[in-house]
């Protein structure tokens, strides 16, 4: 016996419904990968090595001229930032000033200190100061701990000293950025 028109219909517009389902999602899918691939770009660095990047379309926009058809940037890859050179590196303990030191930009100042040889906390303190005379051009540090360090940064050029004063052994290094 045949099924009903009624039932026949059903699973009709059932299958279609299904077919309409995964043919949306494939689109869906073929889509996003096309715009991942006209989005995405390589980074060629010096030594042939290259590396994907994902770009938005506005970013995109700012890499489409000297591009070659492949996505690959042609262009020079970015130049290193320099490496900081150390302007003063000293270790001792108790109070000194140091040499001076020139600076032409950013720098930093990283200490550590160690005052567990007297089985409690020390201090540890230094100041920035300049050679034309005037103290402080720069804030310095002041740690009160059995030991420590960080690294600080400053952003003036000049000719600068430290005056340290600690009854702790430590360590500092002045570098340019």
């Amino acid at each position: 016996m045949s099924e009903p028109k009624s039932d026949r219909y059903r699973s009709i517009k059932s299958t279609r419904a299904v077919f309409f389902i995964a043919g949306g999602l494939a689109l869906c899918i073929i889509v996003g990968v096309i715009y991942v691939r006209h989005h995405q770009k390589t980074v060629t660095y010096p030594g042939g090595t290259t590396q994907p990047i994902s770009l938005s379309p506005s970013q995109s926009a700012l890499f489409s001229s000297g591009n070659d058809q492949s996505g690959t940037n042609s262009t020079a890859a970015p130049t290193p930032s320099p490496t900081p050179k150390v302007l003063l590196d000293i270790s001792g303990s108790g109070n000194q000033q140091t040499q001076p030191f020139s600076t032409s930009g950013d720098w930093t100042i990283a200490y550590t200190f160690d005052c567990s040889a007297f089985g409690s906390q020390g201090n540890f303190q230094y100041e920035v100061d300049n050679t034309e005379g005037s103290e402080n051009s720069d804030l310095g540090a002041n740690d009160l701990a059995v030991n420590g360090g960080t690294t600080n940064y400053y952003y003036d050029a000049g000719q600068h000293y430290l005056t340290i004063n600690s009854e702790c052994s430590w360590h500092v290094t002045v570098k340019s950025l």
